[in-house]
């Protein structure tokens, strides 16, 4: 159950950032709410393409503002079935290929994480199968490219999924014969996580400290023949030891679930519960009770829903803001979460972009800032990604 890491170290109503840093510091569900509710959401969010991120756009940056995704996207000396590309400085920076050059033959990169500096984390798969899948960092500011597979030995492949402000990646490992497993990679020392009985997990993502880290575990869903991922946290215990616990799913009816993302500071974990093989999956939140135990929050549905729903917690940002998708009979929605309210981001959109059907929201910032999928209704198989900002 234990691993060692070495070396482990429209308008925004302005009163309610004013009252922000008091209300941190009560530390308890009742503040976090309160502060949740004093945000008010604008009627119309200022909406911008980040094309070419037609795929997963992610936003990064505090001070400094970046975007990054990955698109099917072709101009001269791109290559691939999909490219990864980070927005940095008002200029777009093909990430370059592993194999270096323009790599002979075609690849598949797609950027899964972007931090407040601007790094951006991604996976790279070579087409041919010869060189099978890695993943890489990729500085923007100095250009600098890092296979950390190369950090991980013992290992066929990887797929980095989670990424902090220090660097410090998580993901899943390949390895030959045993399937996928959980790994950390924090100050270029990589360990492999405790996955549970059936040894096969996923990590994604890990909190500024690295302290926490957050996924899933396949584990047995009592009473049938499934062993769906769980809802996963590694926790320090302050020895260089990450110990894996299982959180809870907060109703007998629901078997299975992932965390998705955890706030920078380690307060607040989204993700989902329920197994699609179940029916139905609902989006949700874990927050830290004072006596170690973590309470469960089941997220609130649109108004008018009936009938399963599948519905995903994305992200969420310092101030609890969480961001996601609801879906329910296969029409997807984007939406936000604040507090005990759900908000359907179509209906904050200005009038000018009544084409666009917006279908998931990926990420949020500090600042309110919310990176969208969605899609022109003229185009509804054509995926585009949009940034909204308050």
């Amino acid at each position: 159950m234990f691993n060692r890491i070495n070396n482990i170290y429209g308008n925004i109503t302005i009163v309610a950032f004013a009252l922000i840093p008091l209300l941190l510091s009560t530390n308890n569900l009742q503040a976090q709410q309160s502060l949740q509710s004093a945000y008010t959401i604008p009627a119309e969010f200022k909406i911008e393409p980040t094309a070419p991120a037609d795929v997963l756009p992610l936003i990064g940056g505090s001070h400094l503002e970046c975007v990054s995704g990955f698109s099917s996207y072709r101009s001269p000396g791109w290559l691939g079935e999909m490219s990864s590309f980070v927005k940095f400085d008002n200029n777009i920076i093909k990430i370059p290929s592993l194999r270096g050059g323009t790599a002979a033959g075609q690849y598949d990169s797609r950027a899964k994480a972007i931090n407040k500096n601007c790094v951006v984390a991604g996976t790279e798969t070579d087409l041919s199968g010869e060189f099978g899948v890695r993943s890489y960092l990729f500085d923007p500011l100095v250009g600098e490219l890092q296979d950390i597979s190369l950090s991980i030995p013992g290992v066929d492949r990887t797929q980095v999924m989670g990424l902090n402000s220090s660097g410090h990646s998580v993901g899943m490992a390949g390895l030959d014969g045993v399937g996928s497993v959980p790994y950390a990679l924090i100050d270029g020392s990589a360990t492999i996580l405790s996955a549970g009985v059936f040894n096969s997990g996923w990590a994604r993502d890990i909190d500024d400290k690295a302290k926490i880290i957050v996924g899933a575990v396949n584990a047995e869903c009592p009473g049938t023949p499934w062993a769906p991922g769980f809802p996963a946290i590694w926790e320090d215990d302050s020895e260089g030891f990450f110990e894996l616990s299982i959180l809870p799913v907060g109703s007998a009816d629901l078997c299975g679930g992932q965390v998705f993302s955890i706030s920078d500071d380690g307060r607040f974990l989204v993700g989902k519960t329920g197994s699609s093989i179940l029916m139905g999956e609902t989006a949700t939140e874990w927050r830290r009770r004072s006596d170690g135990t973590w309470n469960v929050r089941h997220l609130k549905n649109l108004p008018g829903v009936e009938g399963n729903t599948y519905n995903f917690a994305y992200d969420v940002n310092k101030w609890g803001h969480i961001v996601g998708t609801h879906n329910n009979q296969g029409v997807r929605r984007a939406v936000l979460w604040v507090g005990n309210q759900v908000y359907d981001l179509n209906d904050h959109l200005p009038s000018t972009s009544s084409g666009i059907h917006l279908t998931s929201a990926r990420a949020i910032n500090d600042d309110g800032i919310i990176s969208v999928q969605g899609h022109y209704k003229s185009q509804p198989g054509t995926a585009k990604g949009f940034l909204l900002k308050p």
